[in-house]
């Protein structure tokens, strides 16, 4: 198992009630997003991975605006948040388009986590403070790892 830490954020929503995706909402004189200053702090704690759970046809906008401004040895990944990648025997209301939530974008990922990780939402904001408590919690020996 690896033992370097992945931050996952979410990043499939539509925002369909904020009338975009307020994922790539930037701000301030450089327009960064709320996303990449997660990715900036966690890299900074020693986070050493991110993976971008995303809705379908979004990987090249994230390439573009996202992870092109990130650092050049911080791994990054992307997962497909789809209805059509649903645990064997669950079937959705044909009407259903939007997506399942964090259980089902876990789902999606899973492939890509090997060791600790950490999950975070791309529209909220978390700090330096939060990602470096982590890191010192997973710095400890595995086997007294527990969920923070």
């Amino acid at each position: 198992m690896d033992t370097s830490l992945t931050l996952v954020i979410l990043a499939a929503g539509h925002g369909s009630r904020f009338g975009g995706n307020k994922q790539f909402a930037g701000f301030g004189e450089t327009n960064i997003t709320l996303m990449e200053l997660n990715a900036l702090a966690a890299y900074e704690a020693g986070f050493k991975r991110v993976i971008f759970i995303i809705a379908p046809n979004t990987q090249a906008s994230f390439e573009q605006q996202i992870s092109s401004h990130l650092p050049n040895d911080l791994k990054v990944s992307f997962a497909v948040q789809s209805n059509d990648h649903l645990p064997q025997g669950l079937v959705l209301p044909i009407a259903r388009h939007k997506p399942l939530g964090t259980a089902h974008a876990l789902w999606c990922c899973q492939h890509l986590i090997d060791g600790p990780f950490v999950v975070t939402n791309a529209d909220d904001y978390y700090g330096h403070s939060g990602f470096n408590q982590i890191a010192r919690h997973f710095s400890k020996p595995a086997a007294s790892w527990a969920m923070v």
